[in-house]
């Protein structure tokens, strides 16, 4: 998530590794990277909580259309 994804509209990340607990805050941390994102998956991510802030903060999750945890 190092560069924008302009094109990207729906991200899947349930059931997916993201390595340590900190790689998975830091990709919620980049949201903006992805301007489009309309859906977001996170399912298995259930230490999203620990840092809500990183999430709920990011300018794309306000264009969020659908959100699954």
């Amino acid at each position: 998530a190092s560069r924008s994804w302009p094109e990207l509209e729906s991200l899947d990340l349930d059931g997916a590794f993201l390595g340590q607990e900190d790689n998975g805050l830091e990709l919620l941390s980049r949201l903006d990277v992805f301007p489009r994102l309309r859906s977001l998956r996170l399912g298995g991510a259930r230490r999203i909580f620990a840092r809500p802030d990183l999430l709920f903060g990011a300018r794309s999750f306000r264009r969020l259309e659908e959100l699954s945890l």
